[in-house]
């Protein structure tokens, strides 16, 4: 499944360049880490499942068979389920990721911007603040512990 087969604009209707680059980007990155998260979690190996230990094995043939319908049915439920609910989880993953930008876009950045408008104001008063009232006082300090010298002695 591709961006353009879940969000399909016609060509008459499209919306920003950007708006449609954001989007298709959100939308392939949700899809990779998606897919790489439901792999890992379905990726079960047969031996993982079913393991006989050492010195116990049933017959080769029904080994092979019960490996062979292990694979199957594990490959063939995945596919099935990739067909029902693969669209419309993509459409809900895309949806989703359209609200976390645009509340992004239009919150988030807007507050930062102001937060850091208005820490600038705070910093230099606080700088300020700094400069008048601690920096001679910790100067005149290391003026006076300046001449102390500390001698060390091991005693036996």
């Amino acid at each position: 499944v591709t961006f353009e087969d879940v969000i399909a604009e016609p060509p008459s209707v499209r919306s920003f360049d950007k708006v449609w680059f954001w989007s298709h980007a959100l939308f392939e990155v949700s899809r990779l880490w998606c897919y790489r998260f439901i792999s890992l979690v379905l990726a079960v190996e047969f031996e993982d499942v079913i393991a006989e230990p050492d010195g116990t094995h049933s017959l080769d043939g029904v080994w092979k068979l019960s490996y062979t319908t292990f694979t199957v049915s594990k490959y063939w439920c995945y596919r099935i389920l990739s067909a029902i609910f693969g669209i419309p989880v993509a459409l809900l993953w895309g949806f989703l990721f359209a609200c976390i930008s645009f509340c992004h876009i239009w919150a988030v950045v807007p507050c930062i911007k102001s937060c850091l408008i208005e820490s600038q104001c705070v910093s230099r008063i606080y700088s300020l603040c700094i400069q008048t009232f601690c920096d001679p006082f910790f100067e005149a300090l290391g003026k006076i512990f300046s001449s102390v010298r500390v001698a060390l002695r091991k005693e036996v």
